[in-house]
């Protein structure tokens, strides 16, 4: 038998099978040998519904092509009866679908569906991408064409993602272990944390720093300049937070307080506020770098229920100096527990519009102790008697009268409803 002898049977060939139920039927293995180095394909071929020739081809390569891989072509004639030389636009075909190349490695020419119709698993350790023209590595792209969603595990069977690298999200650069970017001109970018709502359960969304041990490390908010907003946009500061009471909250396990560096950390602290020392009840406000300003456009009201102090404390030399009044309301009292000294370089000007009183309340002895001089000015009779008019009995003023043309000091009293003058006469000392 030659190769150029034609065998025709006209029924049903068995090969170790007596009753083929086929037109060729093999009971065992089937093995095809390549007359020599060339290339050779076993074909399925057969007239699809639109009376095009559609063949399966399984090509065992050379080298001319792929070395040894196993590779499926397709092929589908166009109108004309055309394939690898027709109108791909009139349902040419002549194109590889799937390689199986020598060591293993399988390449799909297009697309690859597991489980078409229904659920399945594909399991496998690594996956690369490679370019569209060649077969070298480029990057790996998820439903590029359909633009579905991508998910990893479910709530049932949930699953964890380690990425080795940076992960980019809007963007093919990232230049951090994520980044976001906005594609959509005109549109902000964000993360977003969400979760399922337990009623009477407080949750939200969570950012942590941490090492691979999980301990705590410092988290940097634009690290590279550039503000930070909470609940709102519209950035105006370094932090800007929008919000309404309640906006800020300090906790400490013991004492908690906010410092300033005015002049960078190098520089050391300069400022702060808050409660300094483990179970101090103290707030306290400190400025160790200069002056401390409370400035407004109307009063400055200091509410503390038990008063006051102007201390020594820290180095304090408990003085309050005033460059302008002293204001204080109706039956107000100063009050000192040692000795209360007023002390100024010229005089000291009492202009209460009634009168002053050296009383005997609050425990005081009513008496006027002068270590100098008493100075009085001249007033007149009627002018002494309208003082005493509301005055108990036994009530005495002393002043002086005459003016320049007489030297007397006059002695008022008032005794019995009527006001008394005595007066004593004088000469040139």
């Amino acid at each position: 038998m030659s190769n150029e002898d034609k065998w025709y049977i006209s029924g049903p060939l068995g090969i170790g099978e007596t009753e083929p139920h086929a037109p060729l039927v093999v009971a065992g293995e089937i093995s095809l040998k390549s007359p020599d180095s060339d290339i050779y394909s076993l074909r399925l071929k057969r007239t699809d519904e639109e009376q095009r020739v559609h063949e399966w081809a399984f090509w065992h390569m050379n080298q001319k092509y792929r070395k040894n891989a196993l590779e499926i072509w397709e092929y589908k004639t166009d109108s004309s009866g055309k394939t690898c030389d027709g109108d791909p636009a009139d349902g040419a075909m002549c194109a590889l679908r799937l390689a199986i190349l020598e060591g293993g490695n399988v390449g799909i020419a297009n697309e690859l569906t597991v489980g078409a119709g229904g659920n399945a698993v594909m399991r496998t350790r690594h996956i690369e991408g490679k370019r569209g023209d060649n077969d070298a590595p480029d990057t790996l792209y998820l439903n590029w064409v359909s633009g579905k969603d991508v998910q990893i595990g479910e709530p049932s069977r949930q699953s964890n993602l380690f990425v080795c690298g940076n992960v980019g999200i809007g963007t093919t650069t990232p230049h951090a272990p994520l980044e976001v970017m906005q594609t959509v001109s005109g549109l902000s970018t964000g993360l977003q944390f969400g979760g399922q709502h337990t009623p009477g359960v407080t949750a939200g969304g969570v950012i942590n720093s941490c090492d691979a041990n999980t301990t705590p490390r410092p988290l940097s908010l634009q690290s590279n300049g550039g503000n930070v907003g909470i609940g709102t946009t519209n950035l105006t500061a370094k932090l800007h937070v929008a919000g309404n009471a309640g906006i800020l909250s300090l906790e400490g396990t013991d004492h908690a307080y906010i410092q300033w560096y005015p002049l960078g950390l190098a520089n050391g602290r300069k400022a702060w506020v808050g409660f300094g020392d483990p179970s101090n009840t103290s707030f306290t406000i400190r400025n160790d770098a200069g002056r401390m300003h409370i400035y407004g456009e109307e009063l400055l009201y200091l509410l503390n229920k038990n008063g006051v102090i102007v201390s020594t404390a820290w180095g304090g030399n408990g003085k309050l100096t005033v460059e302008g009044d002293i204001a204080i309301g109706a039956n107000k009292t100063i009050s000192s527990s040692g000795r209360l000294h007023i002390s100024g370089d010229e005089n000291l000007y009492l202009l209460n519009k009634g009168g002053v009183i050296v009383s005997r309340a609050f425990g005081g002895n009513g008496n006027l102790e002068i270590e100098g001089v008493l100075m009085t000015h001249p007033i007149g009779t009627n002018e002494a008697k309208a003082i005493l008019a509301s005055k108990a009995d036994g009530t005495a003023i002393v002043a002086s009268a005459g003016g320049v043309s007489e030297s007397r000091m006059d002695f008022y009293y008032k005794h019995k409803g009527k006001v008394h003058v005595a007066s004593i006469g004088g000469h040139e000392a």
